[in-house]
């Protein structure tokens, strides 16, 4: 392959076509906006930081979606002697995914369906759609995959934030211990990622509103540096999402 070709493949790290949209009622708009796009930003780069500094051997993400977890990680962690598979019950999640990701392997499958044991086990935003006649089998599920010694991670929207119409629950960190001390897993440590406050409400307006989306670099990242100072972290009741690392209680599995 020529170098020209290479030059117009590196453009697909995403589907760039897909930005602007004509819709000749309302106009056009050359590029799309996530609100909460911070928020996102903020509890993956927290838990990729956190899979990349304990370093296991193999990763499984259940609810993997379009695969971005992943895509975190293996930004982080150059070397890619690790195995990295997700897995997500959306067809079209995971074929983006696959289009998306070059490291990686994606399945669309169910956990239970899943072969072998992996170090780590992510759930990142998945607990809420359980609905609660089977999260506690599907934790038993999760559990059978995890290896002994293995770490499960788990971020949830905290109950500070009003219930997506497509969640069945937010969570406290009270209901999140409960669930997962009723599936034999024990918590080790625990945060609060993404503080509600009105200085985080003004850099987000000041960053996307409906006039215009934020995209000088030298604005985006004097904003990031102040945002990770006074907005990345928070408390149990002013946090978006609860982030926690949980390992099997293997005292409980005993008794």
């Amino acid at each position: 392959m020529d170098t020209k070709f290479h030059l117009q493949a590196a453009q697909y790290a995403f589907p760039y076509h897909w930005l602007p949209i004509l819709d000749k009622k309302y106009g056009f708009t050359l590029g799309q906006s996530l609100a909460w796009g911070l928020d996102y930003l903020t509890y993956m780069d927290f838990i990729s930081t956190l899979i990349v500094n304990q370093n296991p051997l193999s990763i499984l993400d259940v609810g993997c979606g379009d695969g971005r977890l992943l895509s975190f990680i293996c930004s982080k962690n150059k070397e890619l002697k690790n195995i990295y598979t997700g897995i997500d019950l959306c067809e079209k999640a995971i074929l983006f995914a696959k289009l998306l990701n070059d490291h990686e392997t994606f399945f669309s499958n169910n956990v239970a369906d899943m072969k072998g044991s992996f170090d780590a086990i992510t759930l990142i935003e998945v607990l809420e759609h359980i609905p609660d006649e089977i999260i506690s089998d599907f934790l038993t599920d999760v559990q059978n995959r995890l290896t002994p010694d293995g770490r499960l991670y788990i971020s949830v929207p905290a109950i500070n934030v009003p219930t997506n119409e497509k969640h069945y629950r937010h969570y406290s960190l009270q209901l999140l211990q409960e669930t997962l001390q009723m599936n034999e897993f024990k918590i080790e440590n625990t945060y609060f990622i993404h503080k509600i406050s009105w200085s985080v409400s003004l850099i987000r307006r000041i960053v996307v509103n409906r006039i215009y989306t934020l995209n000088a670099s030298a604005m985006t990242k004097l904003i990031w540096n102040l945002y990770q100072r006074i907005g990345y972290m928070a408390a149990e009741n002013n946090c978006t999402h609860i982030v926690v690392e949980a390992r099997i209680n293997s005292k409980d599995r005993q008794v």
